[in-house]
């Protein structure tokens, strides 16, 4: 006695078409879900801005307020705090001025003893980093465009309207910069102060940020192979 196996091929077929949707929706949660876990680890996703802020950065690396060096009045300010990591562009040195709560002398004044006003300033850091934070007073009706800046390319940039308040301003979370740029203009002359800049923490390592791609992208390929 035979026993005859009919198949349905075209069942068959659709079931395994199916199973490969079912699969391949599991598979594009799983993919999603590392895409979004890769987009939180890596750096400048969650850039931001420190306008007229009370406290500055909640934890930085180290501050510098200008005490760190000797010098005299109106100063030009360019390497002489390079061991703290910066460098400076049309600023000098300022004993004269206190305001707030990050304006105590010494500080870093864009006019001189002639009081002659310098536009625009700057300050760089000798490695890029991804946050600062730094006190800035100009006079009542001034607007200051402050400018995030790596390899002279513009990474951020906002304008504030400064005054005597003595907060602080600066940037978080950005994937890197090596320049601050500071323009003042306006109906108070366009003089400013700046003290209490606050060092953040370093940009992570290319070679660290690359390895963590790669091995998402090789844990995506390789699930994929495993369960197709």
């Amino acid at each position: 006695m035979f026993t005859i196996l009919v198949i349905d091929f075209a069942a068959e077929i659709r079931s395994w078409w199916h199973m490969r949707l079912i699969l391949g929706g599991y598979l594009l949660k799983r993919h999603t879900t590392l895409l979004l876990l890769a987009a939180a680890i890596a750096p400048g996703l969650t850039a931001g801005r420190l306008i007229d802020s009370n406290t500055g950065l909640a934890n930085p690396a180290f501050t510098v307020t200008f005490a760190e060096v000797s010098l005299a009045p109106d100063t030009p300010l360019t390497n002489q705090f390079v061991a703290q990591g910066l460098t400076f562009s049309n600023l000098y040195f300022n004993n004269d001025y206190t305001f707030g709560l990050s304006i105590a002398a010494p500080g870093a004044a864009n006019f001189d003893a002639n009081l002659d006003i310098y536009n625009p300033y700057s300050i760089y850091f000798s490695t890029p980093q991804t946050e600062v934070a730094f006190g800035l007073v100009t006079n009542v009706g001034d607007v200051t465009t402050i400018t995030a800046r790596l390899g002279g390319n513009d990474i951020d940039s906002f304008s504030f309207s400064t005054n005597f308040t003595g907060h602080f301003f600066g940037f978080t979370g950005l994937s890197g910069f090596d320049e601050i740029l500071f323009s003042t203009a306006g109906s108070g002359g366009g003089n400013a102060i700046l003290d209490t800049i606050q060092i953040g923490t370093p940009e992570p390592s290319s070679a660290a940020t690359g390895t963590l791609g790669l091995a998402i992208l090789l844990l995506l390929v390789s699930r994929r192979r495993l369960l197709i």
